[in-house]
Order: C-alpha cells, then sequence, then structure tokens
C-alpha cells in the first residue's frame, strides 16, 4: 500500500509540475506578474433594462503600480455600449456618468470571467467579455430625516420598548419619545466578553405597520430604494440573532448592505382601511452586550415625516433632522 501510495503521489507531482511547465501555464504567469492585453464591452442600461446612450466610461486598467496604469475616458453608443481596453495584470474599474442619473462604479478581476484558457495570444479572454452596469435615473431628490445611532444604550432586557424614530429615543418611562414606530426586545443572559453565549433582538411593528426587503442597486451612487412599494407585503415581525453553539456561532443578523423598508404611524378608518402612514428605510441594525449590563443598539435609517408620501429619494447634504443630543449615548 505505502509503494502505491507513493507511485500516485509521484505521478500527481510530475503531471502537475509538467502542467505549471506549460507554454499556456507560463502565458498566464506573465499575464498576472506583467500583465496582457485586456478589453470588456461596457454595456449601460437602465434599471428598466434601456440602453443608455451618451454616457460617459472613465476607465482605468490596473498594471502592476500606479505609474503604469493609465485612465481614460470613452462614451457609450446608440445600444449602450463602449470597448475599453488596456494592458492589465489585476483589475479594470469603471465609472459611469451621465446628467439626469445617478453614477455607477464597477471593479471586476480580468480573470474572474474564468474562461479557459485565462490568457490566449498575449489578450485575457474572453477579449471583450461583455460587462453590463445600470445607470438609475434620478427621479425626485427630497429632504429627508436622516439618522445616524452610533451606540444606544437599551435600559432593559428581555422586555418590549417602544422607539420613536422621528425623535430617535425611546418612548415613556425609559426615554422622550412621543409616539412608538416600532418596538424591540433585546434578549440577553448577561454574560459579557468571554463568557457571551450570544443575544437576540426582536422587532415589532403594530397593526398594518411593518417592513419589507429591498435589495439595494450594488455600485450605484443612490443604491437604496427610491420610493416605499405602498402595495408590498410589510411584515410586522422581525427576529436578529448570535449564538454560541457547539460547532460555532449561528447568526441570522440584519444583512451587510440590506435595506429594510418601513412603513410606520399607520391610521385606518372605521372600517379598518390604512388612511396615513408614513414611510422610512433602515440601512443598519446592529445590537450587542455592554459592560454595565445593558445592551448596546446601533441603528441607521432615513426617514420621510411627510403623511403618505412614498419617497425615500434622500437629497445630499440636506438633513430634516437636528440631533438634539450626543450621538454616544
Amino acid at each position: 500500500m505505502t509503494k502505491f501510495c507513493l507511485a500516485i503521489a509521484t505521478i500527481f507531482s510530475l503531471c502537475w509540475a509538467a502542467y505549471a511547465a506549460s507554454p499556456q501555464q507560463e502565458e498566464v504567469s506573465k499575464a498576472f506578474a506583467y500583465g496582457a492585453d485586456a478589453a470588456v464591452n461596457v454595456f449601460v442600461r437602465d434599471e428598466l433594462g434601456r440602453p443608455v446612450e451618451g454616457a460617459a466610461v472613465d476607465y482605468s486598467f490596473w498594471l502592476c503600480d500606479l505609474k503604469r496604469t493609465t485612465s481614460s475616458t470613452g462614451i457609450t453608443d446608440n445600444a449602450g455600449k463602449f470597448l475599453a481596453k488596456g494592458k492589465c495584470n489585476a483589475d479594470v474599474h469603471i465609472n459611469v456618468r451621465k446628467d439626469g442619473f445617478y453614477e455607477s462604479r464597477i471593479e471586476r478581476s480580468v480573470a474572474s470571467f474564468r474562461k479557459t484558457p485565462l490568457v490566449e495570444n498575449g489578450k485575457w479572454q474572453p477579449y471583450g467579455a461583455e460587462l453590463p452596469i445600470t445607470l438609475r435615473r434620478i427621479v425626485n431628490p427630497i429632504p429627508l430625516e436622516k439618522h445616524l445611532i452610533f451606540k444606544m444604550k437599551i435600559p432593559i432586557t428581555n422586555s418590549w420598548i417602544g422607539f420613536d424614530m422621528s425623535t430617535e429615543s425611546f418612548v415613556a418611562p425609559y426615554g422622550d419619545g412621543k409616539e412608538s414606530d416600532f418596538s424591540i426586545r433585546f434578549n440577553w443572559d448577561g454574560k459579557i466578553r468571554k463568557s457571551y453565549n450570544g443575544a437576540s433582538l426582536d422587532l415589532r411593528f403594530p397593526g398594518l405597520a411593518g417592513g419589507y426587503w429591498h435589495t439595494p442597486v450594488v455600485g450605484s451612487e443612490f443604491g437604496g430604494a427610491l420610493s416605499a412599494d405602498t402595495n408590498a407585503n410589510y411584515i410586522s415581525n422581525f427576529s436578529f440573532y448570535e449564538f454560541k453553539t457547539n460547532s460555532g456561532w449561528k447568526e441570522n443578523l440584519f444583512p451587510n448592505g440590506g435595506e429594510l423598508v418601513v412603513r410606520t404611524r399607520c391610521r385606518l378608518d372605521s372600517n379598518g382601511r390604512l388612511m396615513e402612514a408614513t414611510y422610512g428605510q433602515f440601512s443598519m441594525l446592529k445590537f450587542g452586550w455592554g459592560g454595565d449590563g445593558k445592551g448596546d443598539l446601533r441603528l441607521a435609517y432615513r426617514r420621510n415625516p411627510r403623511v403618505n408620501d412614498p419617497n425615500l429619494e434622500a437629497m445630499p447634504k440636506k438633513n430634516l433632522w437636528v440631533p438634539k443630543r450626543r450621538i454616544v449615548r
């Protein structure tokens, strides 16, 4: 058995050495070390999939270091396409812009298209690979409340507490909030540091209030929801947790880069039909233990205070919310 294993190992080593020394592998190694010609066919389209003509494509192919890397600009044709070319040994950086649209940026390794062979005749394959990029139209940006809570003490554990999104505070008796948009319950056994076994945070919305998940547009200058979908299925209860198990940590946390569109402050008529509501969007929700026996809450959200206005397209550098307290509680 030992002789057989040695024979197999020897054969494998010889085959790998032959592959590593093959002309193809040598060309790939040379391309990674010194660069090879590359081309990507940038396809710019709007959110409905329609080609965007006349968009400026700023691009650069990374070549070994900053001094040897060059940048250039092209314009998309009536099919929304532009063929960007350059010598490259790593990745291509592309930024697309046009008046009336939010800019979009993408970075892509030239080896990530995974065509075999990777390099042929001094060119990364596929030469002219199609690279779609979405440009989002600027619709109607307005000033909104933009809130960022870096760290806020959760005053009690294992009990529900109402939170007022407009004042960025818990409601009485734990804060000076006037109306509860939602409630949280931080479940924790009080253990910290190496003894920490995990915790959970439950989120509950009253009545017809609730939220739904929005997938941000990757690479866009404005990736969030431009407007809340008033006909969406708004879910009233969410639960996030992290617990230590024998096989490691088990988690269900607010996703990095994810966004939760919410509807709150719902008012109904005598027949139970929705008459009034306000809308917002969470981009961060985190929790953890604190050293003083209280949990920590971190939130980032924007909110439209206008009743029955689902617009969530925030105007840059315009904020209706003026912090009246320190961010760190």
